[in-house]
């Protein structure tokens, strides 16, 4: 199970020393060296690298064994949590993506996430209104976990015709960011967990969102004598693109 090249690098580094046959094509490997091989492939399958592999397998001091093998193990933790949250995340996006089978607005009452979220720049805004630019560029290592996160206003969302303009920002759901171990500072906006109507919409590519869509979750509004008390929040759900024309949907909540 060790490949030819892996085996050559351990001959190299001097973990092994196989005898050579006599015209140099073939090496002999004595049971020591399997042995030897067999426990850097353990290393490897461990998630050491290769040449981590070896310090180990050099190292005869237990306790610096126990110390590597203890931060091995903790990256491991790091390494499910990430894979745990990436299989709710992939999970979510997948029910969502059903309402694209159906009609297009796909409207239940749901509660909502809480959210933690940053404003983005966009034109007309002062400096302080918006968030760093470093700040901007650390969430955007904790991707696939942040989306972009639109604000329609509630007069707009109720009452706005035509393209209605949005606030843009960018999210994570809170719970994500606690085991993400994301501290929120003052230019992070907290939006709390809530009772919501969610319907699909088809965001532009300058981030309006056409009113017409929103007909059918005001007309449940009234149907079902539903108040809605705040602002619009739309997260993306699927981007994708029709020859060189970009197309968003959203969960507008």
């Amino acid at each position: 199970g060790l490949s030819v090249s892996g085996i050559r690098y351990y001959e190299k580094a001097g973990v092994i020393s196989p005898l050579r046959g006599e015209n140099g094509k073939y090496r002999e490997f004595s049971l020591h060296e399997l042995q030897l091989l067999l426990m850097c492939k353990y290393y490897r399958q461990c998630g050491f690298s290769i040449q981590e592999s070896i310090d180990l397998l050099k190292q005869s001091d237990a306790s610096k064994v126990k110390l590597k093998m203890e931060t091995r193990c903790n990256q491991l933790e790091q390494e499910i949590t990430r894979q745990q949250m990436m299989l709710e995340l992939m999970k979510e996006k997948t029910r969502g993506l059903d309402c694209l089978e159906g009609p297009l607005s796909c409207i239940t009452e749901v509660r909502s996430p809480a959210l933690l979220r940053l404003k983005l720049w966009r034109p007309g805004m002062e400096e302080h209104e918006y968030a760093p630019f470093s700040q901007i560029m650390e969430w955007f290592s904790y991707n696939p976990f942040i989306d972009s996160c639109l604000i329609l206003p509630e007069e707009r969302l109720l009452h706005g015709s035509g393209l209605l303009e949005t606030e843009w920002g960018l999210s994570i759901e809170e719970s994500f960011a606690n085991r993400l171990g994301i501290i929120p500072n003052k230019q992070v906006e907290r939006i709390p967990s809530c009772d919501c109507v969610r319907l699909m919409v088809r965001v532009n590519e300058d981030l309006t969102i056409d009113a017409d869509q929103l007909s059918p979750a005001r007309q449940y509004l009234a149907d079902h004598d539903l108040t809605n008390v705040g602002n619009a929040i739309s997260r993306m759900l699927l981007h994708t693109s029709a020859g060189e024309k970009l197309i968003r949907y959203d969960y507008l909540w």
